[in-house]
């Protein structure tokens, strides 16, 4: 398991055990979050995109290997996140829903 910021609160919200109706509200309202990240990574890679291929005299800042693989790993970073705000902004919708039977 990578010891990055999206798997540490993962591993933070499986052992809290939550059970206050306000917190669990907040963290459901993470998936809002995780679209908002998800659309501006989106935006940012469609911009990169066309400023790579619009630099015919390849003279962009992205055009040496180092600089697109911090990029690609920058934005695979973002996909962890979103993937674990999304993760937790479920379980505590689920949690809440349970909590109203």
């Amino acid at each position: 398991m990578r010891n990055n910021p999206s798997s540490i609160l993962i591993d933070i919200w499986q052992k809290a055990n939550i059970q206050d109706k306000e917190l669990l509200q907040r963290a459901a309202n993470l998936n809002e979050y995780a679209e908002l990240i998800a659309t501006h990574s989106s935006s940012l890679a469609s911009a990169v995109g066309g400023l790579i291929s619009s630099d015919d005299n390849n003279t962009g800042i992205l055009r040496d290997p180092a600089d697109i693989s911090t990029l690609l790993f920058h934005l695979a970073d973002q996909f962890e996140m979103i993937k674990s705000l999304s993760f937790i902004g479920s379980e505590a919708d689920y949690l809440l829903n349970a909590q109203k039977e």
